[in-house]
């Protein structure tokens, strides 16, 4: 099979939907609210953090969780704030409310998909 040539002007078409690379979200944890930012990443880099996944000690043992927080967690500008190893030493209760709120970012849960637009059901 021929290799497809890549076309930028429908990828630059594409783009018309994606939203910003950098959201706002609200997060609420034993009684307290705050704001923090998520990356939401492009669908390689998904597949990449996922990849890794069969084999947590791979990464020290600090597993798929603490990976998919180092990568989507940023500042207001994009920069990542802590690295798997960091992001493995967050609490564990707190660390799966973070995971759930990224996972919501990148359209990777369930209730995600009332984000997506017009889905349909399988």
């Amino acid at each position: 099979m021929a290799k497809q040539p890549s076309n930028n002007a429908f990828l630059a078409d594409l783009a018309d939907f994606a939203g910003p690379s950098i959201v706002t979200r609200e997060v609420s944890f034993r009684g307290k609210t705050k704001n923090y930012h998520f990356r939401d990443l492009p669908q390689a880099d998904i597949e990449k953090l996922f990849l890794k996944a069969p084999n947590a000690t791979d990464d020290g043992g600090k597993g798929l969780r603490a990976r998919i927080l180092a990568a989507v967690m940023t500042d207001e500008q994009g920069n990542s704030l802590m690295t798997a190893e960091e992001a493995g030493q967050i609490n564990n209760q707190l660390a799966k409310v973070l995971a759930k709120v990224a996972f919501d970012v990148n359209g990777l849960s369930p209730d995600s998909k009332e984000e997506a637009g017009n889905v349909p059901s399988e």
